[in-house]
């Protein structure tokens, strides 16, 4: 009767055991689906962004009042960007830095958009990403690139809400190892 007894129980254990993974494993994979999509959608939204900024008529034309007006627009209603510029066709900012052997011109160059890796702001030294969109006039030639340096650290934040019971902890980390905000 013992033996019985205790093999119901080692059963129900097992059982138990095995349900309380499978709550955690969906769990955890709920959590992770959140995070891709919430970091999906905040890059999407950013190159967006910048995409629409390319293909203003005015940006086009080469009208750069009209280029500025629109981004301090885009300004105001988006406190994590921390700079957006245009560099012409030999890769010189508005401010008369040369990018043009920056992946993102070379690209832009090419037709094609970029969103960059996480960095460190060389000035600001806070964590950003760099996201541009080529520039091409009415007769389909290139004319520059529209470049915008976007903050992570909304995007750290929300990530960092992300957890998984009391002691799941969510965090970015750089290419080279670094955490990326603070930990919970």
């Amino acid at each position: 009767m013992g033996l019985i007894g205790m093999v119901l129980f080692s059963v129900f254990t097992y059982y138990e055991i095995s349900n309380a993974r499978i709550f955690v494993l969906k769990s955890f994979e709920q959590t992770v689906l959140l995070e891709t999509n919430f970091i999906t959608h905040w890059f999407e939204d950013n190159i967006n962004r910048v995409r629409i900024l390319s293909q203003l008529p005015a940006v086009r034309r080469g009208d750069m009042n009209s280029f500025l007006l629109r981004v301090e627009l885009f300004a105001q209603h988006s406190p994590h960007v921390t700079g957006t510029t245009f560099a012409n066709v030999q890769g010189k900012t508005l401010d008369g830095e040369d990018v043009a052997e920056r992946e993102y011109f070379q690209r832009a160059k090419r037709g094609e958009e970029y969103i960059g890796d996480v960095v460190q702001g060389r000035h600001s030294k806070q964590w950003v990403v760099v996201f541009s969109a080529p520039v091409f006039n009415d007769k389909a030639e290139f004319v520059g690139v529209v470049i915008s340096a976007v903050k992570v650290d909304a995007l750290v934040r929300a990530i960092e809400g992300f957890h998984l019971g009391n002691t799941g902890e969510t965090y970015l980390i750089s290419e080279s190892g670094m955490r990326i905000g603070s930990s919970r």
